[in-house]
């Protein structure tokens, strides 16, 4: 069986009708690199002249990867598997919002304080953004010279009270209920490249860098499972190189 046909018996099988204009593309770009080449008789070779050749045409790395996968899967169908040279992609957004990033978005916002309070808030608590802006004043309660939120009826589905780093205390001191919503703060952080959910992500590595066991952190961040706070994780380099360094 040639590569042409070959491909059209696994499309046929895997991929729906609606989908089959975007597939039949890859497919045709492999039977126009490798004629009638069996994906049988595939070896390493043919992936790096595949990767060389996509690479010469100018495409980008996630259509690169794309195009790999979509190989990939049809090697498979044979039980074939070969190492995918896959290319690293730059994400649009940062991985986390370091202390550097966060200042000059305080300074950047300073005049918005309805703003400036949402990003405070974030970064040191790593709070969700709808528990955030869902925030009442009864919400805070002050003991001594520790703030606490009191969380109800959170993502989890669990009511949590936790304490705020005294960095917070002014922002608190202050506080004003917010007007704005989820798509407002969405849209704004966008044009700075960046989400609201980063913050959680920061603050949770942040929490992991300072040596703060997991069980801690999962109750400050008001997380049920060990697994899914792992997700929000992204130790950084410096971070790694100190603690390799004190073997």
């Amino acid at each position: 069986m040639c590569l042409a046909s070959e491909l059209d018996t696994i499309n046929n099988i895997f991929y729906a009708d609606n989908s089959l204009n975007v597939i039949m593309s890859k497919a045709n770009e492999l039977v126009k690199v490798f004629k009638t080449k069996s994906l049988k008789s595939f070896k390493q070779k043919d992936i790096e002249k595949y990767l060389l050749y996509l690479k010469q045409q100018g495409n980008k790395n996630s259509t690169i990867n794309s195009k790999l996968a979509y190989l990939s899967k049809c090697l498979k169908y044979h039980h074939i598997r070969l190492i995918m040279p896959y290319q690293t992609v730059k994400s649009a957004y940062k991985n986390i919002i370091s202390l550097t990033d966060f200042e000059q978005l305080r300074n950047k916002f300073k005049n918005n304080k309805e703003l400036l309070q949402f990003i405070t808030i974030a970064f040191y608590t790593g709070l969700r953004a709808n528990e955030i802006l869902n925030i009442r004043m009864f919400h805070l309660t002050k003991r001594a010279d520790t703030y606490f939120i009191n969380l109800y009826d959170t993502k989890n589905h669990t009511d949590n009270l936790i304490p705020v780093s005294h960095k917070l205390n002014n922002i608190l001191d202050n506080f004003e209920e917010f007007t704005l919503n989820y798509k407002q703060i969405y849209y704004i952080l966008k044009k700075e490249g960046l989400r609201p959910h980063l913050f959680r992500h920061s603050f949770i590595t942040r929490c992991f860098e300072a040596g703060l066991d997991t069980h801690t952190i999962m109750r400050i961040v008001n997380e049920k499972s060990a697994k899914s706070l792992q997700s929000y994780v992204h130790l950084r380099n410096n971070f790694l190189i100190k603690e390799v360094n004190k073997l």
